[in-house]
């Protein structure tokens, strides 16, 4: 059984042979991340949700707006 060591950028634990974080890509060797684009892609797409949901949130809320008030029911 290897020893175990622990990654530097995300605290968890694997064995002391490993070259690269199996679970944030840390590039062991080299000491540094191994893929920062890839990060970056990451929040890059999670922008873009954030606007597509906000378009749908806006036009959800001017089809209400438009719609006008509901008409009033006559009860006789």
């Amino acid at each position: 059984m290897s020893a175990s060591i622990k990654c530097p950028q995300c605290g968890k634990t694997m064995q002391s042979d490993a070259k690269v974080c199996g679970f944030c890509s840390y590039d062991l060797a080299k000491n540094k991340p191994a893929s920062p684009q890839k990060n970056s892609l990451k929040g890059c797409f999670a922008i873009l949700a954030l606007f597509i949901v906000a378009i749908l949130i806006l036009v959800g809320i001017s089809s209400i707006v438009s719609e006008g008030p509901a008409p009033a029911v006559s009860m006789q």
